[in-house]
């Protein structure tokens, strides 16, 4: 993949924000999986995810969309393009999620 997606991430201990910047799949939806982990040991329960730069996502990061889900985070999904709606659409986590 040409553009290997970029996780930053914001300080906020109450409502962190964790922004996705080009394209996400197998190789680094563990360091996204590793963030939502980090999050929930510390007591966080809500996180926005900015997605207005992703550009390609895959199932392994709609996994780990799962697992944050069931490790008790509620995600809020931020300006996320129409490829990446669908796919979110199509797997079900809009339905638990915020989409904006």
């Amino acid at each position: 993949m040409a553009d290997i997606g970029r996780i930053e991430q914001t300080a906020d201990s109450e409502y962190p924000t964790i922004t996705m910047v080009g394209e996400f799949d197998l190789s680094n939806a563990p360091d996204l999986v590793r963030r939502f982990d980090a999050l929930a040991d510390t007591g966080v329960t809500r996180v926005l995810i900015d997605m207005t730069e992703t550009s390609f996502i895959d199932s392994t990061v709609l996994g780990a969309f799962g697992l944050a889900y069931r490790r008790g985070l509620h995600l809020t999904i931020r300006g996320a393009g129409d490829v990446v709606r669908r796919q979110l659409n199509a797997s079900g986590l809009a339905a638990i999620f915020d989409i904006e």
